[in-house]
């Protein structure tokens, strides 16, 4: 069980370590802002709402998803790095067969 409750419809998640190099050998550049992070959710709030209608959020714990860097609220707890994001934020789940 995680220690995290997001509000809303943030996520809690735990970045992936990027691969720096590409399966054919090219060095895969960094370029800070317009990179995106492959990550696991450890943590969903429950949903927000618009125009009056509430809307549950559609990512679950345990899924992998992608979004872009600047997307991301970075923050530390016990020494290890977190990332919060709103659901809206979310480029794509991951399917399991993809993981």
């Amino acid at each position: 069980m995680s220690q995290f409750q997001p509000l809303g419809d943030k996520l809690v998640v735990k970045p992936m370590e990027a691969d720096e190099m590409s399966s054919g050998g090219i060095i895969i550049a960094d370029l800070e802002n317009q990179r995106t992070i492959k990550a696991q959710v450890l943590a969903a709030g429950p949903g927000t709402y618009q125009f009056g209608q509430f809307v549950p959020t559609d990512v679950q714990v345990g899924d992998l998803v992608i979004y872009q860097h600047f997307s991301a609220l970075k923050f530390e707890y016990q020494n290890e790095e977190y990332h919060t994001v709103k659901a809206s934020e979310i480029i794509c789940k991951l399917k399991k067969d993809e993981k």
